[in-house]
């Protein structure tokens, strides 16, 4: 997965309805070196993105983001830090899913579609955006081994 498949994910997340304003999807650039790092959506409504649309790319080291890149790029960067084995990440926001953690209800997988996500979908208990490396460090950790997390509140990666 590359450039024109990440734009390609990241209008389906928009056509789907699973993003209000912005949501970013991203995919690991694994040189096999020091430069690793990955690509990201642009801060733009995803919806908006052409085929050809300039990706950011992002070191998976250094104190800061580079300009430009979403400030919630944090999260995609301590996911890919904590876990080699994840090669892309989209933060969207499934209304659903938000609105029944929002609520203390818990979403247990049901099905074999979602197994992937492990028996209960975890949850990240802080509502805030996620725009510091800590914070992405401790989404990261709420994520675990499983497939992914929804934040209270604020969508899910």
């Amino acid at each position: 997965m590359q450039g024109d498949d990440v734009t390609a994910a990241a209008r389906s997340l928009a056509a789907a309805g699973l993003v209000t304003a912005f949501g970013h999807v991203s995919v690991r650039t694994d040189s096999g070196d020091d430069q690793s790092g990955f690509l990201i959506t642009p801060p733009k409504p995803l919806g908006s993105l052409r085929p050809d649309e300039h990706l950011q790319e992002v070191p998976l080291t250094g104190d800061e983001l580079p300009d430009g890149v979403p400030r919630e790029a944090w999260i995609h960067r301590a996911i890919y830090d904590a876990r080699p084995d994840v090669g892309a990440i989209c933060r969207a926001q499934p209304p659903v899913a938000t609105a029944v953690v929002s609520g203390g209800v818990p979403i247990r997988v049901l099905h074999g579609q979602g197994a992937f996500l492990g028996r209960e979908v975890p949850v990240y208990g802080d509502a805030r955006l996620i725009r510091e490396r800590e914070a992405g460090e401790a989404l990261a950790r709420s994520l675990g081994d499983a497939g992914g997390v929804v934040m209270r509140g604020n969508g899910a990666v």
